[in-house]
């Protein structure tokens, strides 16, 4: 009698413990209501390079792509976005485009899908005294870049591409930017949506010097996945669906930021989790704003998030000749970059 009493009990709890997991079920689903939930990473503290992202949250604009999107800043200097992404602690994420690609180059499974701007940001910021003028100005010159990072695999590539006589023991690691105030160094690898508005708005005049105007074209702010769900084609579409649902919303949000920037930049404070609003931040991220849509839109249609294979090949030469990546050809395998994925997702909405 007591052996059959322990079975019973067994059985209700199995009974029991199915309930309530069936109870969570329904709710999340219910919650969900039919909606793919994402979870994207962003490769930065929050701020106005993910205006449009929060302004597709706001506005419904996921919603009406049967989307539900969490964005999450990063929590730490040393946070990699990647990393998360690899650990499948995110379902998309944003990062830059070299590290994406070094990270293709050591095989790490990873699909790109689209670039936020036409153009990687990184630029030289140096104090406006006529002690620089030019890219050869630098020679000489110390440098403070990001190491490992665009700042300084940009400096490489502008160093053997034209020659410079730039020493490695003058390229220095950059740290607080009131040392660039203090001029313990030259010049700043820096973003243009960022460090420059910073000084002039503390009255510094500072100018920069462009990579591009230079010939070394790098992408910057790119949205990848990993490709598992290719396994099948049932997997690929699916994901590819998603991916082009995603792109709609996102782009979306990122139009009305271009046509309504400061009620973009209010969204963008209500919604974004550490961002805290002051009148100096405020006007710092509205400025940040005007830089950022100027670089939004690429490709023959000017489609937002459309990447453009040739300049993905140049920064993939680029990293090669300076050593970052042992060889090249990982921009042209379609496991790793999907170029049409934009394109696709705009017909689809015709």
């Amino acid at each position: 009698m007591k052996k059959g009493s322990i079975i019973i009990g067994i059985v209700i709890l199995v009974f029991a413990g199915l309930a309530i997991w069936k109870s969570l079920s329904s709710d999340d689903d219910a919650t969900l209501d039919g909606k793919t939930k994402l979870t994207v990473q962003l490769q930065w503290f929050d701020g106005a390079q993910f205006c449009g992202l929060y302004v597709a949250q706001a506005k419904g604009f996921f919603e009406e792509e049967k989307l539900v999107v969490e964005l999450n800043p990063v929590n730490s200097f040393t946070h990699d976005p990647i990393s998360t992404l690899l650990n499948k602690q995110a379902d998309i994420a944003i990062a830059t485009a070299d590290q994406v690609l070094i990270n293709i180059a050591n095989r790490k499974g990873i699909k790109v899908f689209g670039n936020v701007f036409n153009r990687s940001l990184a630029c030289y910021m140096y104090k406006d005294n006529g002690n620089i003028n030019s890219l050869s100005d630098l020679q000489g010159k110390k440098i403070a870049v990001y190491k490992n990072f665009d700042t300084e695999n940009i400096l490489l590539a502008l160093r053997k591409k034209d020659s410079l006589n730039i020493k490695d023991s003058d390229i220095l690691q950059a740290g607080a930017i009131d040392a660039f105030i203090n001029k313990d160094y030259d010049v700043l690898g820096s973003y243009l949506h960022n460090e420059p508005i910073e000084m002039r708005l503390q009255g510094i005049d500072v100018a920069t010097i462009d990579p591009e105007k230079y010939g070394i074209y790098f992408y910057s702010d790119t949205y990848i996945t990993l490709p598992e769900n290719e396994s099948t084609s049932e997997g690929k579409q699916k994901q590819d669906d998603v991916l082009k649902r995603f792109i709609r919303a996102a782009n979306k949000g990122w139009e009305y930021a271009k046509n309504n920037p400061d009620k973009a930049i209010n969204i963008m404070f209500d919604k974004a989790k550490h961002l805290q609003k002051t009148k100096l931040s405020e006007q710092k991220e509205k400025e940040s704003l005007k830089v950022l849509v100027k670089y939004l839109g690429a490709g023959k249609d000017k489609h937002l998030s459309f990447m453009e294979k040739d300049r993905w090949e140049s920064m993939e030469q680029s990293l090669f000749n300076i050593g970052r990546i042992e060889k090249t050809g990982f921009v042209a395998d379609p496991y790793y970059f999907d170029f049409e994925l934009v394109n696709r997702a705009y017909e689809d909405n015709k």
